[in-house]
């Protein structure tokens, strides 16, 4: 008796917890009702500064996305993300679908990233993938090695570029550049919300420098390198 007393405590602890938690989600997303980013949607390695972040509550995005964070240049090396407290900065609209998709900024400092996200209109979380990826550079300072856009049709591209040595490189190394790749990934969100992989580009291996990667002027589809067909 006793067990199952415990059993039904924590069962409404949990649903309450989680009940609270879309209730922030939603929250976020209706206070950006009134400031919707337009589209297309280019995230320039400058960034754009939001009008207004609202505080969102990581732990709800159930998912290996928002519970790690990247160690290496090549995004091989997953930490956990220890930043519960994270802001919705940007809100894209109309959509295709009944759900609502933004952009959650989540880490700090040597290991920030953007997530880009769909969630319900009751708040409840739907899908997320990686959509911006910054380290600190011991050289170079911030350095980008992913970038993205998002058009009127809600088609997804993410912009990167991954060094392609298989020996893991951490962000604070005190070389000037790398042999990488640039890989062009284009993803679909359903009606339903679901972000969907549709083609992956691959250009010819070249030298980046971790300058060209902290250029704020410069961006990764502005770039000359040599498609491969």
């Amino acid at each position: 008796m006793k067990s199952i007393f415990i059993t039904t405590v924590l069962f409404l602890f949990l649903t309450l917890n989680l009940f609270s938690q879309a209730s922030i989600v939603q929250g976020a997303f209706e206070s950006l009702g009134s400031v919707i980013t337009p589209l297309p949607y280019y995230r320039y390695k400058a960034g754009t500064p939001p009008i207004r972040a609202y505080y969102f509550p990581i732990a709800s995005i159930n998912s290996e996305v928002a519970q790690k964070v990247w160690a290496d240049v090549q995004l091989t090396q997953p930490i956990p993300n220890e930043h519960e407290m994270e802001s919705l900065k940007f809100r894209f609209n109309p959509t295709n679908g009944n759900y609502w998709i933004g952009v959650v900024q989540t880490g700090a400092g040597d290991h920030l990233k953007n997530i880009l996200i769909t969630v319900s209109p009751e708040g409840e979380f739907i899908d997320a993938i990686d959509v911006i990826v910054r380290g600190t550079h011991s050289l170079a300072g911030y350095i980008h090695v992913m970038q993205w856009k998002l058009d009127e049709n809600m088609k997804v591209t993410t912009y990167r570029i991954k060094p392609t040595q298989t020996t893991p490189i951490p962000w604070d190394n005190q070389a000037s550049s790398f042999y990488g790749q640039r890989i062009d990934t284009e993803y679909q969100v359903t009606p339903q919300g679901q972000f969907v992989k549709l083609n992956e580009v691959k250009y010819v291996p070249k030298t980046y420098t971790y300058q060209y990667l902290a250029d704020e002027n410069s961006n990764f589809w502005d770039g000359n390198e040599t498609r491969i067909e």
